[in-house]
Parts: structure tokens; sequence; C-alpha cells
């Protein structure tokens, strides 16, 4: 075993052997079926489950002396299997940073060399420079060496044999690493000497008991994250202010939920490590939830800073050490997190509400670690069972702690300290119920524990055997089996609508409605989900192409046309040309021809037609339509002008209609909505005022004087203020609309566009917009259900860009074309026209 001493459990018979190694088999590919069929984690990692499921298969059936030369092998294959050429970078920089450790000089000394090694890769990983590999490069190797080497070269000087390479490589380029930006801390020592420490059934039977917990923990993210996520500016009571802060808190499922799926790979080629996590939401004190979420950062902590400082101040103490090491402890975590984050984005991340998040879980861990020194912990020989009183005595000591990690983790989570305040106003003087359960809860479990309680025995603990191999495989197998299927769209298609819409929605890594329209996270979202907040990584995993989000120039506030007049660039892999007059869209004359039938257009960027050609835009498709199969020989020849672009909310249409789009004199303008305009408002309104530019419009001007909103206010005050205006200044702009139209002889048509992916009832989701709308006087035409019957990901430009395809755009085409033959007056035909083709 390359230099453990570990003795090798027994061997059970090679026909047994078999037998067992097909059972595992089974349950794999039963887990790599569940992966596909949820999409889950990434594309990359999917593919690396198909090597996994071979591997093992050649991994197990190898004699022991050559199994870990194999997980070497296929953890190389795994990483030229994700990054092609780009590999051999990664493993010239790796090997270089291994070699550093094993130079013929002290330990300082290589110590010293090691950080002068990384101090030059961070100027490249901050600097401009062009590199021979890619930016995508930068977190994987991150990954595998910012913390790994640390422990690696202690270990080196601690131990007293020598690893030899196959057990170096396999540590630093381990199997699963290359899909995972983020990846727990492996002790190099527990690596090595857990190395098929007991019955190789028994271990690989538990790597697919967590795998399965990863999946699920990873579906029950996706639940939360869709359905249970609430955007900071929609907090206005303390219900809200509740719900913002636990949804921020279970969105750590998803760390957990990989790191199961890391491990229990792991554990599939003989690495018997320990749970990276434990029921952490259940933790009944701050140290107790200390040593339960993510236990392997823990471990290294202690093991590397910890055990060290306390040993040296032992003598001024144990409080005094324990105190101080405690803080040490905690002050480089926080550290040691704005150094991860570099390293996996590129930018530093010194934030005061950071600060504050690990600063005071460290104070409230010390308060908690002297007090359970004072006290000392209950230990007896006999176990025995806790009475009535003292279970509910922990209860209410679980429900305090659960209750202070929610609030502070919203804290960490929000986008700064100020915005985090701003919620607590928003929910009003009620929010203080929230703190006030902390003090309830520790003052019942004080009474409760207080009071005489009788203690009764325990029966003596079992031996630990560990379960039967065939019952826990065979239960495995059901359940992995079952969840697969109901993943299967024809067989939750026979479910309830609710279920089957939520089975849909979990099925693929798509962004909420928070998230597609604010594309902000927290800390872990935002080294996660690789779509904004690791767009190199994303490159990578899903062929994102490099030049995919162009470097236009940005738009001056209430100027119309981005990119100029008769522009030609590529955009998100799709020629766009502009005319003369910078719309996307054919060089039509500003004078109307005799006999024309002009259509303006007034919408985003799902309007404009980003990712897809001119000719592919929904807008374009729906006027040859028209004037293909309604028009002839003396019919009217229609024309369609699309004054869409991106980003742009109802008072920048008003604007463009005013001062651009009467001129073209259109018969119908068509203002084209989705259920995101609000956010768009909101961030055009905040852009605008940070700039220092004016609003071309009183009305809304004089609220922004009215709430004091100026250059200088922050962007999480001018949201959170101008939160209640932003549905008053849509019907304002919409009724505006319908008063240019009108004075100018153009009928105003309102059109509801869904966003992929969106499943909406008129009656409900759309009640109120609708209601607006013809308020307001247009003529409502709604295509929520355009996009029906198909799959996200067949409508959406790619992964990461949830953007309309050219599937998309005709799928609307179609709709919008058979609204407006049903509503053939609109255009300018009779309805028997209309309706005669």
């Amino acid at each position: 075993m390359h230099g453990t001493t570990t003795a090798s459990p027994p061997v059970p018979t090679p026909l047994l052997d078999v037998a067992r190694r097909l059972a595992i088999a089974l349950q794999l590919g039963l887990l790599i079926v569940l992966i596909y069929q949820f999409d889950l984690v990434n594309a990359s990692f999917q593919n690396l489950c198909i090597l996994t499921f071979f591997g093992f298969l050649v991994h197990a059936s190898l004699p022991r002396q050559m199994r870990l030369h194999c997980f070497l092998a296929l953890s190389l294959a795994g990483i030229v299997l994700v990054l092609g050429v780009e590999s051999l970078w990664l493993l010239a920089l790796g090997l270089v940073l291994i070699g550093i450790c094993h130079l013929p000089l002290p330990y300082w000394g290589r110590l010293a060399l090691l950080a002068a090694a990384g101090a030059a890769l961070a100027v490249l990983r901050a600097g401009d420079a062009d590199l021979p590999w890619s930016s995508a490069l930068w977190p994987i190797l991150a990954s595998m060496f910012m913390f790994r080497v640390i422990i690696y070269l202690y270990d080196l000087q601690s131990e007293k044999t020598h690893p030899g390479p196959i057990w170096t490589l396999s540590y630093f380029f381990m199997l699963p690493n290359v899909c995972f930006p983020l990846f727990p801390v492996v002790d190099f020592k527990r690596f090595r000497h857990n190395y098929y420490n007991e019955d190789a059934g028994q271990i690989y039977q538990r790597g697919i008991d967590w795998m399965f917990r990863g999946c699920y923990h990873l579906l029950l993210y996706r639940l939360i994250y869709h359905y249970g996520v609430i955007a900071p500016g929609e907090v206005s009571s303390t219900v809200d202010l509740l719900r913002y802060m636990v949804s921020a808190f279970l969105l750590y499922l998803r760390i957990s939920g990989m790191f199961h799926l890391i491990v229990g790979m792991l554990l599939l080629f003989g690495f018997n490590l320990p749970e990276t996590h434990h029921r952490y939401y259940f933790a009944s004190s701050f140290t107790d939830f200390w040593r339960r979420i993510n236990i392997y950062w823990k471990d290294f902590m202690m093991k590397i800073f910890y055990y060290p400082v306390y040993f040296r101040l032992k003598r001024f103490g144990p409080d005094v050490a324990l105190v101080i090491s405690t803080l040490v402890v905690f002050f480089l975590t926080w550290a040691l997190h704005a150094y991860q984050w570099f390293w996996l984005r590129g930018t530093a991340l010194l934030e005061a509400h950071d600060a504050l998040f690990w600063g005071i879980l460290g104070v409230l861990v010390v308060i908690n670690s002297l007090w359970e020194a004072k006290r000392g912990r209950a230990r007896t020989l006999r176990r025995e069972r806790p009475s009535n009183r003292q279970l509910a005595a922990r209860a209410a000591q679980t429900i305090a702690t659960f209750t202070v990690i929610c609030i502070l983790w919203s804290l960490w989570s929000a986008d700064s300290l100020l915005q985090w305040l701003l919620l607590w106003q928003a929910a009003g003087p009620s929010s203080a119920l929230i703190v006030a359960v902390v003090p309830s809860a520790y003052l019942a479990s004080w009474l409760l524990l207080r009071a005489p309680a009788r203690a009764t025995a325990a029966p003596p603990p079992a031996r630990n055997e560990p379960p039967a191999f065939w019952n826990t495989a065979a239960a495995h197998a059901v359940a992995i089996g079952v969840v697969a299927l109901i993943g299967l769209p024809a067989i939750h298609g026979r479910l309830s609508v609710s279920v089957a819409d939520a089975l849909e929605t979990i099925r693929g890594d798509s962004l909420n409605a928070r998230d597609t329209a604010m594309m902000r996270r927290g800390y872990y979202e935002q080294l996660v989900s690789i779509n904004e907040q690791n767009d190199a990584l994303w490159e990578v995993y899903n062929r994102k192409p490099k030049d995919w989000a162009l470097d236009a120039p940005v738009e001056k506030e209430f100027e119309f046309g981005r990119y100029g007049p008769n522009a030609q660039v590529v955009e998100k892999g799709a020629l766009l040309r502009t005319n003369r007059w910078g719309m996307r869209d054919k060089d039509y004359t500003k004078e109307k021809p005799p006999g024309v039938f002009r259509v303006a257009f007034l919408g985003s960027s799902h309007v404009m037609g980003a990712g897809v050609t001119n000719e592919e835009v929904y807008e374009q498709i729906v006027e040859e339509r028209i004037n293909e199969e309604l028009g002839g020989e003396d019919a009217i020849r229609y024309e369609s002008l699309n004054f869409s672009g991106g980003g742009r909310s109802a008072i920048r249409h008003l604007d463009t209609l005013e001062t651009m789009v009467v001129e073209f004199q259109p018969d119908v303008v068509i203002h084209v909505t989705h259920r995101q305009d609000e956010l768009m408002l909101l961030n055009e309104l905040s852009r605008t005022v940070r700039a220092g530019r004016e609003v071309p419009f009183e009305f809304v001007s004089t609220i922004l004087r009215d709430e004091g909103i100026e250059e200088s206010t922050p962007d999480a005050v001018i949201q959170r203020r101008l939160q209640r205006h932003v549905r008053p200044i849509i019907r304002w702009a919409e009724a505006r609309m319908v008063e240019v139209c009108l004075s100018n002889g153009i009928t105003p048509l309102w059109v509801f566009q869904p966003m992929i992916g969106e499943r909406l009832d008129e009656e409900t989701d759309l009640a109120e917009l609708i209601t607006d709308a013809e308020a307001a006087g247009f003529t409502v035409i709604s295509l929520a259900h355009a996009y029906d019957g198909h799959d996200v990901q067949e409508l959406q430009l790619a992964s990461w860009d949830d953007h309309p395809n050219a599937l998309g755009h005709r799928l609307v085409a179609e709709a919008l074309y058979q609204a407006l033959r049903e509503r053939a007056d609109l255009i300018g035909l009779p309805t028997a026209v209309a309706t005669s083709h």
C-alpha cells in the first residue's frame, strides 16, 4: 500500500466478491441514470460518472496492489476528458508545486518557495496577461492545491515514511476534483491510512449511500431554490424576512450534496473517508454546529492552526489558550475564505458583512466552548436514555441555535450589510419576534434542565456491526430506481399538475425567477453557480464560447441604439445586424410608403432576438407570414419595425415611443412585456440615478426627489425605497403609452411573452398585469402558453443563457400570428379575410 501499515481486512470468497461488485455496479448505474435524469451538477460530471462506472468495474477486479495505480490512471483520464489539451498545463503547474514540496531543503525553505510560487501565480491570476492556458484552469488548479498543499507539506514534515509518487499524484489529482471548484479539504494522512481499512464491500456500499444522499440533497436544494427563495426586495413583513433567512441557510444543501457525491465516489475506489457533514441543521449549540458542518474544514483548521496555537499558549492557562486559539481559527477561516474567493473568482472579497459573520460565529463558539469547559460533558460508563425533559431541552437548544445561524447566514448571504439592515427595516417592529425566539428557547431549556429528571438506563449498546450488505444494497437499489423513474416525464406527467410542474422545474440546473433577473447570489452560491458568477469554469463545463457575451458599448440611458447604425456584430453565437436607424431590422424608410400597414415592437432582449439571427427573430417571422399567407397582389403590405433592446423597461419603451417610434408612422404599437419588468425597471432607475443622469419624465423624477434618492444614494437603498413605486410607475408609463398612441392615430397592443420555463395561469399569475394593461387602454394578448409541451433545454440558447433559441422564436411567432388572425381588425384586415385562410 505504498507506505501504509494498516492490516488488510479478510477477503471474501471470489464468487461472493464478484456478486457484491455487480450489486454495487447495479446501484451505481441507477445513480448515474438519476444524475442524468435530473441533470445534476454539470455535463462534465455526468460524463465523469460514466468513466467512474467502468473504472469501478476494472478497479474492483484488480489485485489490491494494482488498484491505486488504476485510480491514478482514471483520475488523469478524467482531467483530460474534462479539460482536453489544457489538462497538460494543469498537470505541469501541479507537478511544479509538488516538486517544490520535495526539494532537498529545510521545511521553512520549501514553505518560502511555495509562498513565492503562489505569489507569482497570484499575479498571473489577477492580471490580464495572455497565458498559454485559459482562465478556466485557475479554479480547478486552486481547488486541488490551495489548501491541499498545506496539509501535504505539514504531513511530509510530521510523517516518518515517504508516501511515494503514486500516493502523492492520486491525492492531488483525485478523480472527481476536475468537476468541482469547491472541494472538501481531504486530509492526506487519512486519505492514505483509511485506504481499504475495512471490508471492501462495506466501503463501496457506504459510497453508494453517500452519493445517493448527495443526490437528494441537491434535489431538495432545487425545490427550495425555486419555491422557497425570496428576493431581498420582496421582503415586506416578518414572515417574508423569516422565509428569506431560512431559505438562505437551507441553500447550503447544495454544498453538502456535492460533498457527499465527491466523497461517495472516492469510497468506490477504497478511500474509506468519513462524512463531510452530519445533520448540521440539528445542531444544539454553536460548538456542535462547528463540529457538524463542513467537518473536513473544521479538521483542517484544528490540525494546522488550532492545536499548534493551543499547545504553545497552554502555559498561560487552558482558558486563555482556548479563547485565543479559537479566535485565531475563525479569523483565519475568514481570511482563507477570502483567499479561496480570489483563486476561484479572481477578485478580492473584503466585505464588512463577511467579516461580521465569521467574527460573531467565532465569539459564539468561544463562549460555548468555555461553557462546556467549565461545565464539562456528562460521561458515564453506561449509556442512559434521556428523559422527556432532557429531550425537550435539547429541542429548545436546537431551535435557538438554528434561529441564530439563520440570522447570521442571511447576513453572510446578503449583498451588503446595508441591504441586510434594510431587510429588518422593511419587516417592521414585529421582526423582533424572530430574535425573541432565541432567549425564549434558551430559557425554556434552562427551566427544563433545572427540574429534576429521572434518567432511564438504556440496554447495553450493541456491537458496531455493519448492516447486512444485501439488505442495504437492495434497499438502495429500490430507492434510487424509484427516484430515477419519477424523474421520467412519462411517469411524473401522470401525477397532479402541481407535482408534475415541480418535478419538471427541478429536472435541470436552471435559475429561479430571482436570479434570472438579478443574477446575484450569496457567498457559496457565487462560487458554485457558474453561470454568471464563475464565467471561466462555465465556459469549460458547458463549452461556452469566450465571445458569447459581446463586450458592446454601454448604452446611455434613454438613448436608442446600443450598437449604432449599420452595425454587424456576433453576439451569443449569432450575427446581429442593425439598419441605418440602429434597429435590429430591415432598412425601412422613415416615411411610411403607400399601401403599407406598419407595426412597431417595443420590448427587451427576448423581442430583439438575442442569440438568433435577424431572420429568426419572431417579429420578422410574423411579418413574413402575414405577407405570405394573408397578402396578395392587391393586399396591404405589412412592415414590422423592431425598436426593442436588451434590458429595457417600460419607461425606456415610453421614451423610445415618444422620441422615435411615432416618426415612423406605425398603425399599431405592440408593447411586449413579461414578469421581470418590475425588476428591470428597478435596475434601470438605479443605474440612471447612480450615473448622475436625469430621467426624462417629471412623474418619475418627482418620486425620486420625494424619496430623497440622489447620485450618492447606495444601490440597496434606492431599490428598497423604490420598491413600492415600481408598479405605479409601470401603470403610469403604460397609460402614457396609450395616450401617445391614440393621439397619433396608433392602435396600442399589449402582449405578454413568457420566459423560458414559466408555467403560467392568466387568472392567477397574470391577473394584475392584464388588469393594469386593460385599465390603461391596451388591447391585451397573452402568449403565456406559447412554450407548452417543450422542455427548457429545447427552447433556450444554452444551459447558461435562457433567451429563446430559433425554435423558441418560431413558437412565439406561431402563437402571436394565431392571436393576430383572431383579431384581424387590429392589423387592418376584415375578419372574414383572415379566417378564410
